[in-house]
């Protein structure tokens, strides 16, 4: 089997090119290198402090930690009570939608079965008239030998 060889690009346009890149420069570098120096500056800050009590940043941080934890579990909690309501509801609708359901699919198997015998009986009579000659006619056959 031939390897095949990698499909040959055409030359980048430099205009878009540079464009491009002038863009991921303003959009992703800096904010990304701004959120970093902030960061940076909040911990000398929480470190360097020495007027005020390290108590006090830890205090800060851990809110910074529980306050995305608890709307998560608040969702969670929303969403599970939704759901909890949600299948009581359908509890108490389903049973008899299920059941009416049940007695018209027992009704479309019945109609099908009548069909369905309707559309067989032809070929049946033929086929039991057709054994029934050939029953006649092999006894025929013995009686003329």
């Amino acid at each position: 089997m031939k390897s095949q060889s990698p499909a040959i690009q055409p030359p980048r346009n430099p205009i878009t090119h540079q464009r491009h890149r002038r863009e991921v420069f303003w959009q992703i570098t800096i904010p990304t290198l701004a959120a970093a120096l902030l960061l940076l500056i909040l911990a000398i800050l929480a470190t360097g402090l020495a007027g005020t009590p390290m108590r006090k940043w830890a205090d800060i941080s851990l809110i910074s930690l529980i306050i995305p934890t608890g709307l998560f579990s608040l969702l969670s909690m929303v969403f599970l009570a939704a759901s909890v309501y949600a299948i009581t509801q359908l509890i108490q609708v389903l049973p008899g939608l299920f059941y009416r359901l049940h007695g018209l699919l027992i009704l479309i198997g019945a109609r099908l079965g009548r069909l369905g015998d309707g559309l067989v009986e032809p070929v049946l009579r033929i086929q039991s008239w057709n054994a029934s000659l050939r029953v006649l006619w092999k006894s025929v056959k013995r009686k003329k030998q």
